[in-house]
């Protein structure tokens, strides 16, 4: 029914956005992993090393483009690691994003069930002018016999 699959999109659009989220995640973690090890191992010229939340921060800054230049890479693994994960950002996420966006799109506010508290009724088939005076001469015959014949 379309209910079933309403609620199916529903559930996928949580599951993508989630997907979505724990991916970002995932490869920034992983990388500012890989980062920390490589640019600790060569550090060198009395820079010191970097604490992880460093790295963290260096690559949070780098995949989200603002890149402040305060901390770099300072050897070619570094580098290495950090354009594989600018690749991976640019391959994956737009492509989850997208994938997210056509089923937001695809789900309808008038997709769900009429939840209202009020009397409604509904008029399917064929209306012709006859069959919606006659449908609405006996949906309001009380209404129309009050006014009609208890009017002072």
């Amino acid at each position: 029914s379309s209910f079933a699959e309403l609620s199916y999109v529903k559930n996928r659009i949580k599951y993508k956005t989630v997907q979505l989220f724990l991916t970002i995640i995932v490869l920034i973690y992983m990388c500012a992993g890989v980062f920390y090890s490589t640019e600790n191992a060569t550090r060198k010229n009395g820079l010191g090393t970097l604490e992880f939340y460093e790295c963290l921060y260096f690559l949070v800054v780098t995949i989200s483009t603002v890149g402040y230049g305060d901390i770099s890479p300072t050897n070619n693994i570094s580098r290495l690691v950090v354009i594989v994960m600018i690749c991976i950002g640019i391959a994956v996420i737009p492509a989850q994003v997208s994938e997210l966006a056509s089923l937001i799109s695809s789900a309808s506010e008038y997709d769900t069930s009429f939840n209202s508290k009020e009397k409604h009724v509904v008029v399917c088939g064929h209306i012709v002018h006859e069959n919606l005076k006659e449908f609405l001469n006996e949906f309001f015959h009380e209404v129309l016999h009050a006014f009609f014949f208890f009017k002072e």
